[in-house]
């Protein structure tokens, strides 16, 4: 997810002369894309955590159920905050590191 994510807004969006400029928009590109990829991630996590504490005596069906009752899906973006706050920063540096890399190996 991240890295489609990554690729997708690259080609979406324009790129500029300078390659400052394509540098600044190589970092919030990454920053968008670790976003996006931890915010679909951080659900499933969240009920594989759940899953794995209940030590396999609760059916995923019947955490499903128990999750609902208290307090619907959005529990499972409990300290989602935190993540992607940190997912932003982290990531563009990713892609930033990643565009380097490639230019001195003499990729595209």
């Amino acid at each position: 997810v991240h890295l489609m994510t990554g690729t997708g807004l690259v080609r979406a969006a324009p790129i500029l002369s300078r390659w400052e400029s394509h540098l600044v928009q190589t970092a919030i590109i990454g920053g968008i894309a670790g976003i996006l990829a931890w915010s679909v991630a951080i659900p499933a996590d969240g009920l594989k955590s759940r899953y794995q504490a209940a030590s396999g005596q609760s059916s995923l069906l019947n955490l499903l159920q128990t999750l609902k009752a208290q307090g619907g899906l959005c529990q499972l973006y409990r300290g989602a905050g935190v993540v992607l706050v940190r997912a932003g920063p982290t990531n563009a540096a990713f892609f930033v590191g990643y565009e380097w890399t490639i230019r001195c190996i003499g990729g595209t």
